[in-house]
């Protein structure tokens, strides 16, 4: 409900294979994914791609520690759940979106 507020537009993509394909033929200035995908994890997303723009991963898994040394890019904050509005915004700040 926070990223409808935020947004003019939301596309979704329910797996690994259909992010990379919108990553690969959209503009975005944010991605926000869950870390477990219908077809795979957020690592495979990114660590297989050169993603240039900023992501916000949810995860609600207690091993984020392991998870964000998974996946190596500067452009990633990782916010876990339940996702608490402050978090958000500290994410976005993080990223230079807000």
């Amino acid at each position: 409900k926070y990223f409808s507020a935020i947004a003019e537009h939301i596309i979704y993509a329910k797996g690994v294979e259909e992010a990379k394909n919108i990553i690969s033929t959209q503009k975005l200035d944010l991605i926000v994914t869950d870390y477990f995908l219908e077809d795979g994890t957020a690592s495979d997303l990114f660590n297989q791609s050169n993603v240039e723009t900023p992501v916000i991963v949810v995860t609600g898994s207690a091993l984020i520690d392991k998870i964000e040394s998974n996946i190596k890019s500067k452009n990633i904050y990782f916010i876990e759940k339940p996702i608490a509005k402050d978090c958000l915004y500290a994410a976005l700040e993080q990223l230079n979106l807000h």
